[in-house]
């Protein structure tokens, strides 16, 4: 049911702070509200899953509106909710389907600093979380998980890390369009 879009907040500014513009301010609901009718998503949830047969399940994050800057690098870091990293984990777990996509607004690739300096607005910036669900993918023996990312101003595919055992993940950039 709806449009299968991940949210991001380009279209009203630039790396929202939830915390001080708060979800419920005239400009965030009304963004929110304007996305959902645009693109005919009916969801409640800015994340959702949907599968292709048994081919994929696409698993669509928001990675925008769950955030909470001052619980960066805490025990209790939140770069998505608590909520959605469980629906995220029980999904990738549970799926029959032979492929798992992860539509993330933003990278989870760690990339050199040089390449691309702001590390707050990715899942890099937030290692706590992004190590909380790798781990989990690697306990549990998920295989053919693949992450389709926007937001870097290039298109490149490459590994979620380069060396080790999460060598065998891979992240799609797509960030021209």
């Amino acid at each position: 049911a709806g449009g299968h879009f991940v949210w991001d907040d380009h279209e009203f500014t630039n790396n929202i702070d939830v915390e001080s513009q708060g979800l419920n301010s005239p400009l965030v609901a009304g963004a929110i509200t304007s996305f959902k009718e645009t693109l005919a998503i009916e969801d409640a949830q800015l994340w959702r899953s949907y599968r292709w047969g048994l081919t994929a399940e696409f698993f669509l994050l928001d990675l925008r509106t769950e955030r909470k800057a001052t619980t960066r690098g805490a025990p209790q870091e939140t770069f998505i909710s608590p909520a959605q990293l469980d629906w995220l984990q029980t999904g990738l777990e549970a799926s029959p389907c032979h492929f798992k996509v992860v539509l993330t607004s933003v990278p989870i690739a760690n990339f050199p600093d040089a390449s691309w300096p702001s590390r707050n607005d990715r899942w890099q910036g937030w290692q706590l979380q992004r190590e909380q669900l790798l781990s989990f993918i690697d306990s549990k023996g998920i295989e053919n998980v693949w992450y389709l990312s926007g937001d870097i101003h290039v298109g490149t595919i490459h590994r979620v890390e380069a060396m080790g055992a999460r060598r065998k993940f891979f992240e799609v950039c797509v960030g021209p369009a």
